[in-house]
């Protein structure tokens, strides 16, 4: 089991089609997408530098991100949502993926946030993920 907080792996397939297989993944598991933000346009629209291609694919479960938020004991784990996935090329040519190793991340805390982001949440992430290498 990787034990690195946030994994990189190379997709098999261009940025467009990385984006839509996560995409397409992640809905036909009960996911929504609500967004995907091309950042390296932002950066370079508000004066930053010219970047090679940066997509953030957000994901959200509602009946896992209800389940964290309805107790105002759980409420801070708003600042882990939506779930969010990058897809990027690098100056080799070649589309990666980074994202939270939610696993981990589950088990640094306890009760319902381990149990929501560290088993349902995390097994949903294997499988929408499981096309990369």
């Amino acid at each position: 089991m990787n034990q690195s907080l946030i994994i990189e792996k190379k997709s098999p397939v261009n940025l467009d089609d990385t984006v839509q297989k996560i995409t397409e993944n992640a809905l036909a598991l009960g996911w929504t997408v609500p967004g995907i933000k091309e950042i390296d346009k932002m950066i370079f629209r508000n004066g930053g530098p010219l970047v090679l291609p940066v997509r953030l694919v957000e994901l959200c479960h509602p009946q896992h991100a209800g389940e964290m938020l309805k107790s105002d004991k759980t409420k801070f784990s708003a600042v882990m949502m939506p779930c969010t996935i990058a897809v990027y090329e690098k100056k080799d040519g070649k589309t990666y993926v980074g994202y939270m190793n939610i696993r981990k991340t589950g088990d640094m805390f306890e009760g319902t946030i381990k149990e929501v982001m560290g088993e349902k949440v995390a097994v949903d992430q294997d499988k929408i993920l499981n096309f990369l290498q």
